[in-house]
């Protein structure tokens, strides 16, 4: 029998309220309880969620550049649309060549933020994860001084 039933039944049997007192702490274990187990549960499907937002981040370990960008370059879709070029080599890319993805849905605002670091020469702080070929692709940046 469930906790509402439980309730229903002592309030449709006309209980006066000490009796409903006595039923409320006899029933209250068995909620701590359940509470305590939902809790748990809270926090197996919270961790497990964590582990799987880990797993599918990136291909690789995400790195961290500091510099300035040498150059960009727009291609057409599918052919990595915008590209920045390094002006040191980063072990991981040794192409120097990081790009945004065309499906980011911050797509724009990277695209305009990187272009204005590169016009105004200042210092960025990209946050990238290892491609194939030498490429990079960019998961966050910061525009410094």
């Amino acid at each position: 029998m469930s906790l509402a039933e439980e309730s229903r039944l002592g309030i449709a049997e006309g209980a006066d309220r000490m009796s409903g007192f006595r039923q409320l702490r006899a029933i209250l274990p068995t909620l701590a309880a359940r509470l305590t187990i939902s809790r748990r549960w809270k926090a197996i499907c919270a961790a497990v969620a964590l582990a799987i937002g880990a797993l599918s981040a990136g291909e690789a370990s995400a790195s961290v550049y500091t510099g300035h960008l040498n150059s960009y370059f727009l291609s057409g879709p599918g052919n990595l649309p915008f590209r920045v070029y390094l002006d040191t080599d980063t072990p991981d890319c040794p192409a120097k060549l990081f790009y945004v993805d065309f499906n980011n849905p911050n797509y724009q605002a990277y695209v305009s933020g990187l272009l204005t670091a590169y016009s105004m020469q200042k210092t960025v702080i990209i946050t990238y994860a290892t491609g194939t070929g030498g490429y990079c692709s960019i998961l966050e940046y910061q525009v410094v001084n």
